[in-house]
């Protein structure tokens, strides 16, 4: 156990050190490794992952942005909440598609849509 605490203080030390604590939240949930400082904030992301063929909601897929991960529901809208403010790609998968991917600018406080076409196999 003071191995592991030893190597986590010298991890904060070393980030500190080199002005890397910008990307840095040992609180989140998802494990992200990505933090807005400096009041950077955060927002949110809400939209449909669709069929391009049929042009209808898929449900149940794995949507991700900035270490911010959700699941599609029976009709394709997720919502991802405290994504870190700033351009970053967003990704969706389902087995049978091909990822969905895109790029999103999250401004502080507020929401914003993004739809993800995927295009089955």
């Amino acid at each position: 156990m003071k191995a592991v605490r030893l190597n986590l203080f010298c991890f904060v030390l070393v980030v500190l050190l080199c002005g890397c604590q910008d990307y840095l939240d040992f609180t989140s949930p998802t494990g992200s490794a990505r933090y807005a400082a400096g009041g950077g904030g955060f927002g949110t992301i809400q939209g449909q992952v669709y069929d391009t063929h049929t042009q209808r909601g898929i449900a149940n897929a794995r949507v991700v942005a900035a270490g911010v991960a959700a699941w599609s529901n029976g009709f394709g809208y997720f919502e991802l909440p405290n994504v870190a403010a700033g351009s970053d790609s967003i990704r969706a998968t389902k087995t049978g598609y091909h990822d969905g991917y895109g790029v999103v600018s999250v401004e502080p406080g507020t929401t914003i849509h993004y739809s993800i076409e995927m295009i089955p196999y």
